[in-house]
């Protein structure tokens, strides 16, 4: 990864991590563990450290009927996951929203 951020870099641009939205029950499945949570911490220290953002939207749709399966959104929910991701990307950059 490491090498594709720098390469973005060099290239102008700012890498973003975004973990994407997962289903109630798969978050609470394999999510919830504590492995994931550190996980999580090492991955935002490890991002931050050099200069990456990290997006958690794993709960951002807190509905199983916002999916299709335990992963894949409904295409109602890929529009309202798509807004907010864009609004908080524009508003870390400093864009209006």
């Amino acid at each position: 990864y490491q090498a594709i951020f720098d390469e973005g870099r060099q290239a102008g641009d700012q890498a973003v991590i975004v973990v994407m939205p997962m289903s109630p029950s798969h978050r609470a499945a394999f999510y919830a563990r504590p492995l994931w949570r550190a996980y999580m911490q090492a991955l935002t220290k490890l991002a931050g450290d050099r200069g990456i953002r990290v997006v958690d939207a794993s709960d951002w749709l807190p509905k199983e009927g916002d999916f299709v399966d335990h992963l894949h959104m409904t295409d109602a929910s890929v529009s309202r996951f798509s807004a907010r991701l864009g609004g908080e990307l524009a508003a870390t950059a400093g864009l209006p929203q």
